[in-house]
């Protein structure tokens, strides 16, 4: 997705407002700077690349289909995804 600068600033204090309701204005700073390092937004990639496997193979899709989808869906190369559609595969059985 393709935000202008004022939209992404935006959606950042919604989720902001959001933490602080939440969690409290102490807790949402520490989540805060907990999440805004490189090693969490990687993380938050591989989690969801983790639940959108899940998803297709509950959707009966094959592993070829599936890392397409989580490829585009995530941004990850399609080799990437194709892991983690084949990871499923392997826990389900």
């Amino acid at each position: 997705m393709n935000y202008d600068r004022d939209a992404r600033l935006a959606a950042i204090e919604e989720a902001i407002h959001s933490l602080i309701a939440k969690h409290g204005a102490e807790d949402a700073q520490m989540i805060l700077f907990d999440v805004g390092t490189k090693e969490a937004i990687a993380a938050f990639t591989r989690v969801m690349a983790a639940e959108h496997a899940r998803r297709f193979h509950a959707a009966g899709l094959s592993p070829r289909e599936a890392s397409y989808r989580i490829a585009d869906l995530t941004s990850m190369s399609v080799r990437n995804a194709r892991r983690y559609a084949d990871a499923l595969l392997v826990d389900f059985q």
